[in-house]
């Protein structure tokens, strides 16, 4: 009788894990990483970033844009669980943390179609969340974040989607977005924007959730403040979080002082900090994070990183 409950235990705990490793809703490309010289045109790989997909549990896949709409009636999948560090490292010559995959360990659905379609290879989506996925397409690792469960459920006006943060962007904005009410308002859904002397501020429900600033020489943005408590980040941070909620002791972090804040970056991650204010009597173990800083990193997007030879430990 034991066994027969510890095995019906784990075949439940077995499908909601699988459950949360599914490719299955809406997604949207919100932006990329080149990591090779790129057998798709610059132009092109810009052209894809905003493009939606939906994967249905009757496994079809549907590309739509502009007026165009292209189906997989019929494909294959395949999960498997795959380390970090060697999936990326040793497939794509990138480091998992400059894509910003802090876990160990990342299940990937590769999936194919059973026939010519948009889907014209089979593909790898490396699932870093419920509301993230990375997939490398021809030179370009494309960041996807969720947008609904299905194309036939709508989005109700209550709900919020979390902001996907990524060392490579913040929703839709990247280094190569202008910094204007007009592309903020594109780019960021459900915010109050408020032009100051210099810099944006947008709110939601009267609160001020993120501050916008420009480069002065290039009017693209330069930084951005995250205040927003409704955010997916790299490390699954929280705004309130403690420092070691956050890190791990086997994660490499690199921490300096300023005005009295400790700054805090993943390694291989530093166009992303953690801010996290100390109490007097506390120690930054104990420090919470109170809000987060994201820096336009050009590098990030558009230059394949240099290739690391080191073989990396799997655990």
């Amino acid at each position: 009788m034991k066994k027969f409950i510890y095995l019906f235990i784990y075949l439940l705990y077995a499908s909601n894990v699988y459950a949360q490793q599914s490719i299955n809703g809406v997604w949207q490309i919100i932006s990329y990483q080149v990591v090779a010289y790129p057998a798709i045109p610059d132009t092109e790989v810009k052209n894809w970033v905003g493009r939606k997909f939906e994967f249905t549990s009757e496994q079809q896949a549907i590309l739509r844009y502009a007026n165009n709409t292209e189906t997989c009636s019929k494909f294959n999948q395949q999960l498997t669980i795959q380390n970090s560090e060697a999936y990326f490292l040793i497939g794509y010559g990138v480091k998992p943390q400059r894509l910003g995959v802090t876990v160990e360990e990342v299940p990937v659905v590769s999936i194919s179609c059973q026939q010519a379609s948009w889907l014209s290879k089979p593909r790898d989506f490396v699932i870093v969340n419920d509301q993230e996925m990375l997939s490398y397409w021809d030179g370009v690792i494309f960041f996807f974040s969720k947008q609904a469960e299905s194309s036939r459920l709508r989005m109700t006006s209550s709900t919020i989607k979390p902001l996907i943060i990524t060392p490579q962007s913040v929703g839709l904005l990247n280094p190569n977005s202008d910094c204007n009410e007009q592309s903020l308002r594109q780019a960021l859904h459900g915010y109050d924007i408020k032009a100051r002397d210099g810099y944006f501020e947008l709110y939601r429900f009267n609160k001020l959730m993120l501050v916008v600033f420009p480069n002065k020489l290039t009017s693209k943005v330069n930084s951005i403040r995250i205040l927003d408590k409704n955010i997916q980040v790299p490390g699954n941070a929280k705004l309130g979080f403690k420092y070691n909620e956050i890190f791990k002791d086997n994660q490499l972090v690199t921490c300096k002082l300023e005005n009295n804040l400790n700054l805090c970056s993943f390694a291989n991650m530093s166009s992303i900090q953690y801010v996290f204010k100390q109490q007097p009597s506390e120690t930054l173990i104990d420090a919470k994070l109170v809000e987060i800083i994201w820096n336009a990193d050009q590098s990030l997007i558009t230059e394949p990183p240099e290739v690391d030879f080191s073989i990396p430990k799997i655990k």
